[in-house]
């Protein structure tokens, strides 16, 4: 995507109300090339998000970011990646380039705390029925320890630096539409709450830095961030909770 077709649209959308994917597409089309492919525009959507030019405000919903409010609009959150597991993330793709996965380490945590985590575990969470082909996969790919479905327990008597933990993608998981693997923060959050094993990592005094300062940093999608929050069975603390702790408003 070119920087003219970067400034075109960006100019185009200053104005612009709440806006959908068809929407954008009509815009790309009268201003740029009528005859442009539908690949091209998507991926030129997708230049913008990153760009944090504009942001999603819902299901196909999108906004412009006004530039003169930078000090105050939220950035869509895109985590942190270490090089290793950005080759687990390749290689496991590779292998079964059918099965969809949310991978993302521990340490992309530290952006939020006061201090700073000693050691590094990476969780990978499968679909179900492929759950067990990707550890024993990994379990025989990788150098460091792999666990599957481990407990609090687990992880604190077996886990050691760079460890991979291994579970099922839980429906209603918000997944990236244009990274599927890619761990989206209403997930993160959430699963902080819900899992036992990742929770038994932090005390109360930790999750309410991390809530307070990812909400104040980052937009987060309520109807995702609700809906996937009942299905772990966490809405109440989310609801309840967390807003007497952080200056997270549900």
């Amino acid at each position: 995507m070119t920087r003219k077709t970067t400034e075109t649209m960006k100019t185009a959308l200053i104005n612009h109300k709440p806006f959908t994917r068809d929407d954008y597409i009509k815009a790309y089309r009268k201003l740029i090339d009528k005859e442009a492919k539908l690949s091209t525009i998507s991926w030129s959507l997708y230049h913008l998000r990153n760009e944090n030019a504009i942001r999603r405000i819902g299901s196909n919903k999108f906004e412009r970011v006004r530039e003169h409010n930078n000090s105050t609009h939220k950035n869509d959150y895109r985590t942190i990646m270490s090089e290793r597991l950005i080759k687990i993330i390749g290689d496991t793709s590779h292998r079964f380039p059918n099965v969809r996965f949310v991978a993302w380490e521990i340490f992309a945590l530290n952006e939020f705390l006061n201090h700073q985590l000693a050691r590094n575990i990476i969780f990978i969470d499968v679909e179900k029925d492929s759950c067990e082909s990707i550890f024993e996969y990994l379990k025989e790919e990788l150098l460091t320890p792999v666990l599957f479905k481990a407990d609090s327990d687990e992880i604190n008597r077996y886990a050691k630096d760079e460890t991979v933990v291994v579970g099922s993608l839980i429906s209603e998981t918000p997944l990236d539409k244009q990274e599927f693997w890619r761990i989206r923060i209403e997930k993160m959050l959430v699963d902080l709450l819900s899992s036992k094993s990742l929770r038994s990592m932090f005390n109360d005094e930790d999750i309410a830095t991390i809530f307070n300062d990812a909400c104040q940093k980052y937009y987060m999608e309520e109807r995702a961030l609700a809906r996937y929050a009942r299905r772990r069975s966490c809405e109440k603390k989310l609801r309840l909770l967390l807003p007497e702790k952080t200056e997270f408003v549900y």
